[in-house]
């Protein structure tokens, strides 16, 4: 089951897809890109935040997702413990995203 898109998010990839140019896709498709888009992001916005980690943290995180001990909510509130700045990096991290996305 796929995770559900919080509906911020749902309407900053929403927005995207509209400044990309692309209209009137069947609905099938516009879903598909939304969910693949946001599957990115995720990654992104991630990979983004655990640069943000100690050596020592980024290991306990590692081991923690690997012995499945959080969600991804969970990890989330875990990340917010250890990043100060999580708010800042996800928001830049997000223009970022947005930006490589209508330059592609």
């Amino acid at each position: 089951m796929a995770t559900p898109i919080p509906n911020e998010i749902r309407d900053f990839l929403e927005k995207m897809v509209v400044d990309k140019g692309i209209s009137n896709p069947s609905p099938e498709l516009h879903q598909d890109m939304i969910e693949s888009l946001f599957q990115r992001l995720q990654a992104y916005l991630f990979t983004d935040v655990v640069k943000n980690l100690s050596q020592a943290d980024a290991q306990e995180l590692n081991q923690k997702i690997e012995q499945g001990e959080l969600t991804p909510d969970q990890s989330l509130e875990w990340l917010k413990s250890r990043v100060k700045n999580i708010s800042k990096i996800l928001a830049d991290s997000m223009a970022e995203f947005r930006n490589i996305y209508l330059a592609a």
